[in-house]
């Protein structure tokens, strides 16, 4: 086997070992560096996460925060647009809506995913 060939192998193989590693630290890197499979722009994504993640309060933080790292890479545009939409609702109305102390508006497509999220979890 060329010598050059062997180099190029052993470095894939070398960076293949090192992306499990770090998924196995953060399950949420796999979906975060495989995304552009579905055409969202990375920046939205990371920033919807971090978003979701540091809200007002640490409920919704539990509550949005795994659903983001979970599902928002693996997501269409559109169903990225209507999450950032939802994000813009109020701690207090998203709370009660997730846990389903209040009905939740018609007009919100993911919130069903994130309550369906959290009751298979």
């Amino acid at each position: 086997m060329n010598l050059q060939v062997k180099k190029e192998n052993e470095r894939e193989f070398s960076f293949i070992i090192f992306f499990l590693y770090l998924s196995t630290l953060c399950p949420s890197i796999l979906a975060i560096m495989t995304a552009k499979v579905y055409n969202c722009p990375m920046d939205l994504i990371k920033k919807l996460i971090y978003q979701s993640w540091h809200r007002g309060t640490r409920e919704n933080d539990l509550l949005l925060g795994p659903f983001a790292d979970a599902v928002l890479p693996t997501c269409s545009m559109a169903e990225i647009k209507a999450y950032q939409k939802l994000l813009d609702h109020e701690d207090g109305d998203l709370f009660a809506w997730i846990t389903g102390q209040r009905p939740m508006p018609e007009n919100e497509p993911m919130m069903r995913r994130i309550q369906d999220f959290h009751q298979c979890r």
